[in-house]
């Protein structure tokens, strides 16, 4: 939820972090002690779903019916192409290329298209992957993309360490972002609730 909603994305972490979390682990820890603080983490979570929810609702009716999915990406007329989750490995960052050039000719998409959105999900699926690197768990990464007769949006989301893709200050002339910075119309990126969301547009 809240991605292309930085407002949104920044209100919900400081309500998770701040609002709830500091009240409740001061007030827990009067009757629990330290078990209070640890009890104050599930509080701040479970409040912070239940905001999201009531947020969520009101910029549905605030939109007009544009915003119908839980992650306010604005409805196209041919809705959602893909829905893809993965691990973030090596083999799956590479191999997702090639399966979704297939898929998405098969779909109809033009073939210069689908290969930009194919080399930008591969980017993206890399980057979450040399982030994670040396880690002892791999992120999860889902994929959702969105297509129209006059653009593309890709969703992309996982639970990596956290960075912004507008502010890479990798030295590498070609990273990742570079490539999907370069291919893309524009890029949008927020976090909350501990995840890494990116919208590209092409």
């Amino acid at each position: 939820m809240a991605t292309q909603k930085r407002a949104i994305s920044t209100a919900i972490s400081i309500i998770n972090g701040i609002v709830i979390l500091i009240p409740s682990a001061l007030i827990l820890s009067k009757f629990f002690g330290i078990m209070g603080v640890w009890f104050s983490l599930v509080v701040a979570q479970v409040g912070t779903l239940i905001v999201v929810y009531f947020i969520d609702l009101a910029e549905k009716r605030k939109s007009g019916g544009k915003y119908k999915n839980f992650y306010l990406l604005e409805e196209t007329e041919d809705n959602e192409l893909l829905a893809l989750s993965f691990k973030g490995t090596k083999e799956n960052a590479a191999g997702v290329s090639l399966y979704l050039s297939s898929f998405l000719s098969k779909n109809g998409i033009e073939e210069s298209r689908a290969n930009r959105i194919a080399v930008a999900v591969e980017e993206m699926a890399a980057n979450c992957t040399e982030r994670m690197e040396g880690k002892k768990k791999f992120a999860d990464i889902d994929i959702r993309i969105f297509a129209d007769k006059k653009e593309t949006i890709i969703s992309v989301r996982d639970n990596g360490d956290e960075f912004d893709p507008l502010n890479d200050d990798k030295e590498f002339e070609m990273s990742p972002l570079t490539v999907v910075k370069a291919i893309s119309d524009k890029v949008e990126y927020s976090r909350a609730l501990g995840f890494n969301r990116t919208i590209i547009k092409l």
